[in-house]
């Protein structure tokens, strides 16, 4: 299903790859759609939200359009804060962003 709406939408595409180029700018954005396409289905606006609470959870310096870039899982921004919370609370002395990245 998604697909065949990414299908239907092919003329945003080109839109599409560049404001994730601009969201991740040091991102083969090609790599990262071709691993979650769905993605071009997203908003841009909403894409942008999620990117700028990973770099707050996660820290500016982490490398967050590598990360995403490599897996797109990090867009979901709630799955992060639940990563982040069970290594806090599994090794409280390290540093869970670091060892999430």
């Amino acid at each position: 299903a998604d697909l065949a709406r990414l299908a239907i939408q092919v003329p945003d595409v080109p839109a599409k790859m560049i404001a994730l180029r601009e969201i991740f700018p040091t991102a083969n954005v090609s790599r990262l759609v071709s691993q979650k396409p769905t993605v071009l289905l997203e908003e841009s606006e909403i894409v942008r939200e999620r990117a700028k609470k990973l770099r707050i959870l996660l820290g500016a310096e982490a490398g967050i359009d590598r990360a995403v870039e490599l897996n797109p899982s990090f867009l979901d921004v709630t799955q992060v804060e639940r990563a982040l919370g069970e290594i806090r609370r599994l090794m409280p002395q390290q540093n869970a962003a670091q060892y999430l990245m």
